[in-house]
Order: C-alpha cells, then sequence, then structure tokens
C-alpha cells in the first residue's frame, strides 16, 4: 500500500511541528527558572506569558478542530498575557497540553479531511498549513525565542 500525497504532507506536518517544539524547548533549557519570568524589555512579553499564549492558542485551535470555530468561547485569551505561573514544571506541563492537543489533531486526521472546511473566528478555512498551522508556526518562530537562543 502506497502512502498519499496528502498522507505525507500531515506526515510531514507532524514532523515539522515536533522540530519547532524540539527547538523552542532547547532554547528554554537554555534560561533559568528565574529568566522564565524576566520581560527581555518593556514592549515583550517574558516567556512564560509566551508559552501560555502558544498554549493557549494551540488547545482553542486544535480542539474539536474540524467541528468547532477554532476561536473557543471559554477561551480567556487576555488571560493568556498574565504570567501566574507558580513553576517551570507548572509552565512546561501547560506547554505540553497545547502540543498534546495539537499533536493528537494532526495525528486523527485523514487524506480527506485536507480539503475540509474549517472555521476561525467566523471564517471560513480549508484544513491546511497555509492558514491555520502557519498561525501557530508564526508564534513559534517570532522573535519572541529569538532572545533565548542568545542567552548562556
Amino acid at each position: 500500500m502506497s502512502t498519499s500525497v496528502s498522507e505525507l504532507y500531515l506526515l510531514e506536518s507532524i514532523k515539522s511541528f515536533k522540530g519547532l517544539k524540539s527547538n523552542a524547548e532547547k532554547a528554554m533549557d537554555q534560561i533559568s527558572d528565574s529568566q522564565m519570568h524576566e520581560h527581555p524589555d518593556e514592549e515583550s512579553n517574558n516567556v512564560a506569558i509566551i508559552v501560555k499564549h502558544l498554549a493557549g492558542n494551540m488547545l482553542s485551535r486544535f480542539t474539536d478542530f474540524l467541528n468547532t470555530d477554532g476561536e473557543k468561547s471559554n477561551r480567556n485569551r487576555d488571560g493568556e498575557f498574565i504570567d501566574n505561573f507558580k513553576s517551570r514544571d507548572e509552565i512546561m506541563a501547560y506547554w505540553e497540553q497545547g502540543w498534546n492537543c495539537l499533536f493528537e489533531t494532526l495525528s486523527s486526521l485523514k487524506s480527506e479531511d485536507l480539503g475540509k472546511t474549517v472555521n476561525l473566528r467566523m471564517m471560513h478555512i480549508i484544513v491546511d498549513r497555509s492558514y491555520f498551522f502557519a498561525n501557530i508556526l508564526d508564534k513559534v518562530n517570532s522573535n519572541h525565542f529569538q532572545f533565548l537562543k542568545v542567552i548562556h
């Protein structure tokens, strides 16, 4: 049985996200627990807030992905910008929760799902990486993680 282009696309998407997750974790491993809560400047969020927002975004977007709007009504987006984590373990547990949601959803998708329409903030979007997935990739690749790579 051969693998279809759609199946390969889904597998590559998962592989790509795993790589992004790994890179972000390697960057976070370079900073201390206290640095997770430090703001690099007045205009930037700290690492804990960025992690919280990314995880919140993944949980909202990828929970019941094919059936409900990607912006869930129970999401407290503004609350994602409040650093109320008590420990690195708590931060990383929420991080894992977001990624687990994304990976479970991607792993459950079938080739025929790629042509389906999903909703995000009541906009209709075709299931593919160009919008939905890129939204998360942009956040992971944003400059917010750049400073992590240079802190020793």
